[in-house]
């Protein structure tokens, strides 16, 4: 065997190198949490939508899967459930109302009257 021969390589290069595998290494732990992340949630998510009626049981461990391998499928969830979705209106209109008011307090309950003066210091 020979011996290992030694190749000098710039100094910029190697703090090239260093900085790259420095920013991988960011990347890699991100993404390392993201998919535990993504592991615990994609099942609590698919045991609220077999709850709910959303899901049948026997599909459970396959969206599980799904949604972890491929989280842009909860997005293709979402919209699927968005479709079904009957959202009842908040509210009504309220009928047009007309209110009078003067300067000097006219038409305010004893309340408001005590709390405006007590404001502008009216009636010391």
């Amino acid at each position: 065997m020979s011996a290992a021969t030694m190749i000098p390589v710039p100094s910029d290069q190697l703090r090239s190198v260093a900085n790259y595998v420095k920013d991988t290494q960011q990347i890699i732990e991100k993404q390392g949490k993201l998919e535990a992340t993504l592991g615990k949630r994609a099942s609590t998510v698919v045991d609220a939508l077999v709850r709910n009626g959303c899901l049948h049981a026997h599909l459970k461990e396959a969206k599980i899967r799904e949604f972890t391998d491929n989280p842009a499928s909860l997005l293709d969830e979402v919209e699927k459930l968005a479709a079904r979705v009957q959202v009842a209106p908040v509210g009504r209109p309220v009928e047009q109302q007309s209110k009078e008011a003067s300067a000097e307090g006219g038409g305010q309950g004893s309340a408001n009257q005590v709390f405006l003066s007590t404001l502008t210091g009216a009636g010391r």
